[in-house]
């Protein structure tokens, strides 16, 4: 099971917590720290308001998610499964696109700096 729990860091206590009975395989907040996306081992994609721990929306890509990445504007978030790259709009879970060097870089198998 993987579970995924946001902690204040005033109280020590969970704002939030999010759950599935697949591993988690990747985590990222956006730049500004207001949204969290989760990827599961199961293919799942979650974008989770982590202090009310709302589901912002959901997706399936069918394979473990191997990486995740916000764009630096925090507009956009590409998830990697396998060897495919997918991005999609931050706020609607909508297809998106990034430049070519952060897509290179998500999808690299070791680091790439973005130019």
């Amino acid at each position: 099971e993987g579970r995924v729990t946001v902690l204040s860091w005033r109280t020590n206590r969970p704002l939030m917590e999010a759950a599935s009975p697949s591993p988690i395989s990747a985590l990222t907040f956006s730049p500004d720290g207001r949204l969290l996306a989760v990827g599961w081992g199961d293919g799942t994609v979650r974008l989770l308001d982590p202090v009310r721990g709302d589901v912002l929306w959901r997706r399936a890509e069918g394979a473990p998610v191997t990486g995740l990445a916000v764009s630096a504007e925090g507009r956009a978030l590409a998830v990697s499964v396998g060897h495919r790259v997918r991005v999609y709009r931050m706020m609607t879970g909508a297809p998106g696109r990034l430049g070519r060097d952060a897509t290179a870089a998500l999808a690299a198998p070791e680091p790439t700096p973005l130019r």
